[in-house]
Parts: C-alpha cells; sequence; structure tokens
C-alpha cells in the first residue's frame, strides 16, 4: 500500500494505490468490529476489498479509527467526528479528502482515455470548444472529474452535468479551475493533478 496524505487549501488530501489482496487487508483495518455486519452482507469481492480498504484509509487520514455511515444522497459521513469528508476509488487508486469548513469533493480516476466517446453527455458547446486542442483527451478527463468532484459537494441537486459550467483551462499536469453550479451560479474552485496513471481533481 502506498500512501500520500498532504494538507492544503483548508483541507488534507490523500491519495493511495492499493495493490493488496482482501485477506492481506483485513488485517489492516483496526476497528472491524464496528462493520463485521455491514461486511457479511457484501457479496462481490471487489466490493468486499473497496468497503475494506476505503476504511483502512480513512482511518490513516483522520489519525484515528473513525466510522463511515452515509446520508440520503449517499454522501460518506463520520459518526464520530466533525470533520466533513469525500471518498473516490478507480481501480487500485483511492483518493480521500477531508475538512472542518466545508464539504469538500474530491474524484480520481485511472487514465483509461474513453472519456472522448462520452464528451457529449457532460460537456456543453463551449466546454467542447475551449478543450479542443493538444491535449483533448486530457482536458476531457480533467473536465470530467471536475464535474464529479462538484457533483460530490451539491449532491443531487447536480445529476445532469450540464448544470456545472467549467470555465476555460489548459490541461497541465497539475493546475486550478473554476466551476459554476448553474442553478444558483454557485462558483467553486477546483485543483487537480494528471500524470500518465490517474486524474485527481479536488474542492474544498
Amino acid at each position: 500500500m502506498n500512501v500520500t496524505v498532504t494538507s492544503e487549501n483548508k483541507g488534507r488530501i490523500l491519495i493511495a494505490e492499493v495493490p493488496e489482496t482482501l485477506e492481506e487487508l483485513l488485517g489492516l483495518l483496526e476497528n472491524f468490529n464496528d462493520y463485521e455486519a455491514e461486511f457479511y452482507e457484501i457479496n462481490a469481492l471487489k466490493r468486499k476489498k473497496e468497503f475494506i480498504t476505503v476504511r483502512i484509509l480513512m482511518n490513516i487520514l483522520m489519525q484515528q479509527t473513525v466510522i463511515i455511515t452515509y446520508d440520503n444522497d449517499h454522501k460518506p459521513l463520520l459518526t464520530n467526528n466533525g470533520e466533513l469528508i469525500s471518498i473516490s476509488h478507480s481501480g487500485n487508486w483511492y483518493a480521500l479528502v477531508s475538512s472542518r469548513h466545508s464539504q469538500p469533493g474530491i474524484d480520481i480516476e485511472q487514465r483509461t482515455r474513453r472519456v472522448q466517446a462520452v464528451s457529449k453527455r457532460f460537456l456543453s458547446e463551449n466546454e467542447l470548444i475551449f478543450l479542443d486542442g493538444n491535449k483533448l483527451t486530457e482536458g476531457m478527463e480533467i473536465a470530467w472529474s471536475a464535474k464529479e468532484c462538484i457533483y460530490k459537494r451539491v449532491g443531487k441537486r447536480a445529476y445532469d452535468f450540464h448544470t456545472i459550467q467549467l470555465s476555460p483551462f489548459q490541461a497541465s499536469e497539475c493546475g486550478n479551475l473554476t466551476a459554476t453550479f448553474r442553478p444558483d451560479n454557485t462558483q467553486f474552485s477546483l485543483h487537480y493533478r494528471q500524470n500518465e496513471r490517474y486524474t485527481m481533481v479536488y474542492s474544498i
């Protein structure tokens, strides 16, 4: 398990690559008893691994054993800690963020380069125009994760990604961008990182 934790912009970010098997991970969750009943209701092996991994990593991020539950919008909550959180995973990659100040959002995606085929489902004509260029795929991957990130902040009101408008940006290894949730004109600042293995965007 390769874990990196950084403090940024009124919050903490954890990024991890987790290739371990479920059997290896089970011994790392100190408070497994808190989740035992829920764990044994899960049938799929992949889902079991994700369930255990997220809870191990949240304990690492919070530097204590915590209990994760979910609200009616399926946003994750900590029942024994006042910090607000967001969680994402893709393949063996996991990203978590916590903040005491506002509901954060985070998204991580393995680089698959498939996003261009579905771009019109989540990008407006204006967004497609400013993304058109030498780094079209990279920009679209950042845009997808940015909108996922805002969805996690706003909740189900942002189920249609066309309600989220991105300001023009240039794709690079790391950078900032701005998004507007159009129904109430709320603006959000986002920060991204992208390498050959994943795209990650967060907002606090």
